[in-house]
């Protein structure tokens, strides 16, 4: 009998500390997390069904994610339609299939991808790619350190960006950027 009491002690104090996180992670006004944390402390079993109730905020994480789900739908779906003679191998439709579903990663004629396996293939080749490039520069990339190489590829950018040419970039930059 005790032992129930002490597993229901455990299971509700967790329940409490992840409302509480969660409540914390918001992005509210300091006000209303101080409230919502006294109510969550001080009414035990009242103050949990009444933040997930009426404390939670999903309306505008769903409005923030549906506008992104549009902006992102909308013009990959205008640019596949528009495409004129696009032929799809048959042998890939289930791949493609597969990224269609799963991320709206749609099909586009005339795109390659090569894969290297080292950067003694992969900085020569950047660089090549940077140089012949006459209208867009589309670059993803999670590391640039402020290091020679990277000082080279960033002064090719720049010689790019000078010359009216969009550059578009996505880094996330772990180490030292550039």
């Amino acid at each position: 009998m005790i032992y129930i009491h002490w597993i229901s002690l455990v299971f509700y104090t967790t329940i409490i500390i992840v409302a509480m996180i969660r409540v914390l992670m918001d992005n509210r006004q300091p006000a209303k997390t101080m409230a919502w944390m006294l109510v969550l402390t001080f009414i035990p079993m009242l103050g949990i069904v009444l933040y997930f109730f009426f404390g939670q905020n999903t309306r505008k994480e769903r409005k923030i994610w549906q506008h992104s789900m549009d902006q992102l739908t909308k013009r990959s779906m205008l640019e596949f339609a528009e495409q004129k003679r696009l032929q799809l191998p048959g042998k890939y439709r289930s791949l493609i299939s597969l990224f269609m579903n799963q991320n709206w990663a749609l099909p586009f004629k005339n795109n390659k991808v090569e894969i290297y396996t080292s950067g003694y293939e992969f900085f020569p080749a950047l660089l090549m790619e940077i140089g012949k490039a006459e209208h867009h520069i589309h670059l993803i990339t999670f590391i640039f350190e402020n290091d020679p190489l990277g000082r080279i590829i960033a002064d090719a950018l720049i010689d790019k960006a000078d010359r009216e040419l969009k550059c578009v970039l996505s880094m996330m930059t772990w180490a030292h950027g550039v």
